[in-house]
């Protein structure tokens, strides 16, 4: 009787205490199955994937042990380009809607819905600037009064995420806010230089995250509407500069993924660049041995190297080229 009393309250405690990840998929026959990802700062470990039914909805349970941080849901292929994440805290229940045009919209979970409230409330004080410098305005009561709703609005979400995971977001997130009247140059170049003050490198959420990913890429290739390679160049000091502090191995990850991008845009002379002042440097006194092949294997076959050499086989002798 008393193994049965134990086992009659201990149950529904185990129950309580997992969590349900759930969602909806708009349109519904464009998808067929969600993949459950837990993310780590060196990729991501796989959880579980759930079938979709005739209406594009799915739910999941998670192990009573699942530790919090960054999950991923993955809903199509390529799976690097077809997911989005998750803010997991351990002690509530997640739910969204999702459609190509929205992303994914939360209705469950303060953590998650409280980010997609704050970027949403950033956007939008973000365009009233774009419209004040763009208006060509100079008046200092309206430039006041935009910088001041910014900083309220930021203060504001940073005391309602105290004591959250999402609160390392949040501050990681801080904008630039001028002291005293700038001009649309001076504001501009300001808003550069302050771009990575609040991002922690090493933190392991902002890492396990697309947080960094998403603000590198948006700072080097979308921050201003030059698109010469001086002014990438320009971006990528900058960035070195805000990694200077940090771990070789994490200023070798970020600064691969900015090669990355300008291999995958046949940027030869960029990705090159940013190879031989940075990279591969980085990459030798690591022990990167992989990294430094494919830097210099690239290198030696892009647009305008010279060939390798290479061999035929012919008899009796191999013909060399």
């Amino acid at each position: 009787m008393k193994n049965f009393l134990f086992a009659f309250f201990i149950i529904p405690s185990i129950c309580i205490s997992q969590q349900r990840i759930s969602g909806s998929f708009s349109p519904s026959e464009n998808y067929t199955f969600a993949f459950l990802y837990k993310a780590t700062p060196d990729g991501v470990n796989y959880i579980n994937r759930a079938k979709l039914d005739s209406l594009g909805n799915f739910s999941l349970s998670l192990d009573a042990n699942a530790e919090p941080g960054i999950y991923k849901i993955v809903y199509a292929i390529p799976p690097e380009e077809n997911n989005f994440d998750l803010i997991y805290n351990g002690k509530e229940d997640i739910a969204f809607n999702f459609s190509k045009k929205n992303g994914a919209v939360f209705t469950e979970s303060k953590e998650n819905k409280l980010w997609d409230s704050y970027l949403k409330s950033l956007d939008i004080v973000n365009q009233t600037i774009s419209n004040y410098y763009t208006q060509n305005k100079t008046d200092l009561a309206g430039f006041n009064s935009i910088f001041k709703t910014l900083e309220d609005t930021q203060n504001s979400y940073e005391k309602l995420a105290k004591n959250t995971m999402v609160e390392t977001f949040i501050k990681a997130n801080r904008p630039y806010i001028p002291k005293a009247y700038e001009d649309l140059s001076t504001y501009s170049k300001n808003l550069k230089t302050n771009f990575f003050v609040h991002i922690d490198f090493g933190n392991d959420l902002l890492r396990s995250s697309s947080f960094i990913t998403d603000h590198v890429t948006g700072f080097i290739f979308g921050l201003s509407d030059k698109t010469s390679d001086q002014t990438y160049i320009e971006h990528t000091g900058i960035l070195v500069n805000a990694l200077k502090p940090f771990d070789p191995n994490i200023k070798s990850q970020i600064l691969e993924l900015v090669w990355l991008q300008f291999k995958q845009r046949e940027n030869h002379d960029l990705a090159n660049y940013i190879s031989d002042k940075y990279l591969l440097s980085i990459a030798k006194s690591t022990g990167n041995k992989v990294l430094e092949q494919q830097l210099i294997n690239y290198k030696n076959t892009s647009l305008g190297a010279i060939a390798p050499d290479f061999e035929i086989q012919t008899n009796p002798e191999p013909l060399k080229l």
